[in-house]
């Protein structure tokens, strides 16, 4: 089996940046959001909890189940479902094995020897990661978290624009999530975590990759930093993403203060992460704040929820504010997953 690479990180962090350029080296092939470990994954020990195993064509029902619109009619390879089946038969019984076969066939479809997968929210399922991949490398990507919060309110964003205090909130969520993983760690572990400083990737990418490609055991090549190919934007899918282009050195944007309760809120966590900080107590800027600590406790009520029902599940982290259409579609899929598990 091979060491997979998994990138991961607060969402608006550089993530697919990361995966672009990694993508122009021959020997990686790293896929976009394929939601291995959020839905893949617990469906798989699902099935197997209640019927004993999972045959190799249903493993790939899961798998491609939801990658209708976004990959499968995107992606220029050829993504056979009974070839991909036969992929699996051979494989082992256990999910990381099958993942693996599987995964593997697509990366060398596009001529790679090793596979990967760019999902940001994968952070919190470095756990699961080490659990069914020990020799895994996970590149955690992170950003002034000022920066990250600008762009999560851009209403271009999905899946919708949240207030920044919000935003400012699930960014220290993640933060902190990412640094109680860590403090769970042995040092095995951590040996094979990167955190990859965003900023440093733009002022200095070929040093930045050196350091990247190294700690991945791969050969630097300078085509990580030229525009990647046709075939290669084409496979992956992304194929009109800004990061397959030149990469060259680059100041980010400058980093300008925001409201102070955003500034409050992300101020422990700019401390932690060597940034800069403003002085701006003020009763306005903690007044300010009481939306973030709303919205945290319906996350904690929520995440309680989560565990209770999936007991083996990945942290919960809430990246919206929900409406009750929400509400209503999470209540709905609650009951019918009831149902099914009384009468399997």
């Amino acid at each position: 089996m091979n060491s997979p690479v998994f990138i991961v990180g607060v969402p608006r962090s550089g993530n697919t940046l990361v995966g672009c350029i990694l993508n122009k080296h021959e020997a990686l092939s790293i896929f976009f959001e394929f939601a291995l470990f959020s839905a893949i994954r617990p469906k798989w020990y699902r099935r197997e909890r209640l019927f004993g195993s999972v045959p190799p064509d249903k493993y790939v029902e899961l798998f491609l189940r939801g990658k209708e619109d976004w990959y499968l009619d995107d992606t220029s390879l050829d993504v056979d479902p009974q070839e991909l089946t036969r992929v699996v038969a051979d494989a082992g019984p256990q999910w990381e094995d099958q993942t693996d076969a599987l995964m593997s066939s697509l990366a060398r479809k596009m001529g790679a020897s090793r596979w990967g997968d760019k999902t940001p929210h994968n952070l919190r399922e470095i756990p699961n990661i080490f659990r069914e991949f020990p020799d895994a490398r996970i590149v955690h990507v992170y950003r002034d978290p000022r920066h990250v919060v600008r762009s999560m309110s851009d209403p271009s964003f999905p899946p919708a624009p949240n207030h920044p205090v919000i935003n400012a909130e699930i960014v220290r969520r993640y933060h902190t999530l990412y640094s109680e993983i860590r403090r769970d760690m042995n040092e095995a572990q951590k040996s094979k975590i990167l955190d990859l400083k965003y900023e440093s990737l733009l002022a200095e990418p070929e040093q930045s990759l050196r350091e990247l490609l190294g700690f991945l055991g791969e050969d630097y090549t300078p085509k990580l930093l030229e525009p990647a190919t046709a075939s290669v934007r084409n496979a992956i899918g992304w194929k009109d993403y800004k990061g397959w282009g030149e990469l060259e050195p680059q100041s980010s944007a400058s980093s300008k203060p925001m409201s102070a309760a955003v500034e409050l809120h992300l101020a422990e966590i700019r401390r932690k992460l060597d940034y800069p900080t403003y002085r701006t107590s003020s009763l306005a800027g903690h007044l300010g704040r009481l939306p973030a600590f709303a919205f945290r406790g319906a996350s904690k009520v929520m995440g309680a929820l989560w565990k209770a029902k999936y007991k083996d599940a990945h942290e919960f982290t809430l990246t919206y504010v929900p409406s009750l259409s929400d509400y209503g579609r999470w209540s709905l899929k609650y009951f019918q997953e009831l149902a099914f598990s009384r009468t399997n």
